[in-house]
């Protein structure tokens, strides 16, 4: 009777072992336990709900400290962007020995451009290659490769145009009494600059003139909410989204 009792421990033995085999998704042996089933038949695992909720505050604790890095960054940026225009305004405002009269001051350009004839004057000064080039440059300063087409091309026109010129152009479509921004000089600038970022990888999304044409003429047509607020700047950008979504599906 002995022996039989031995057998039916040998077998009770197997089956604990392949049990916690199949829980642990581990392999069984016949004869002898893994190391896992040795840690948890040695150390059995039990949830305490104390140390449950500890771990779900910490955890809180970290979202709130990376929501905190985020807009803290958006700050820096904003402060970047900032520093930035107060430099190149300074630049140009600084008249030394060694310091060259900047084109816009020697040209009496100041932005946002508030007539037509202001707009004409930039067009005509765009023909001189260092102007061109330098002028590029500045659209290019504009563009955060963090936000979307839409957005990036609304804060160029926001910077070039007053609302009250922007409201008197479209983009190719021509209205009466309004002008179309095709074909100018600063239309082959915004474009050449946004090709030439989407090429570096600078700009995540895809960029075809096709796309740029639909959206800076949402962005014109609605340039009349420009200044009545954050919500009505938020509805350009979503407007211009809107295009953006529809020429994808135009696309595809």
């Amino acid at each position: 009777m002995v022996p039989k009792k031995e057998k039916s421990q040998k077998n009770n033995s197997k089956k604990s072992s392949s049990d916690i085999s199949t829980a642990t998704n581990m392999p069984s042996s016949p004869n002898k336990s893994t190391i896992v089933e040795d840690i948890i038949l040695k150390n059995p695992i039990s949830i305490n709900p104390v140390s449950s909720n500890v771990v779900t505050n910490y955890l809180k604790r970290i979202l709130t400290d990376l929501q905190n890095i985020k807009y803290n960054q958006h700050l820096m940026r904003n402060d970047l962007r900032t520093l930035k225009t107060n430099f190149e305004q300074n630049m140009i405002e600084r008249i030394g020995e060694n310091v060259p009269i900047h084109w816009t001051q020697e040209n009496q350009i100041k932005w946002p451009f508030h007539t037509k004839e202001e707009y004409d004057k930039l067009n005509l000064l765009l023909a001189d290659k260092k102007i061109r080039k330098d002028f590029m440059t500045t659209i290019g300063f504009v563009i955060d490769g963090g936000n979307v087409i839409s957005k990036n091309l609304l804060m160029i026109f926001r910077k070039f145009f007053h609302k009250d010129l922007a409201t008197k152009f479209t983009c190719v479509k021509p209205i009466k009494d309004t002008f179309t921004l095709k074909p100018s000089a600063l239309y082959d600038c915004i474009i050449e600059v946004f090709m030439i970022k989407s090429r570096k990888g600078a700009i995540p999304e895809t960029v075809t003139e096709k796309l740029l044409v639909k959206l800076i003429g949402a962005i014109l047509t609605n340039s009349k909410d420009w200044e009545k607020g954050r919500l009505h700047k938020g509805t350009v950008i979503q407007q211009t989204k809107d295009e953006e979504n529809v020429n994808d599906d135009d696309d595809s």
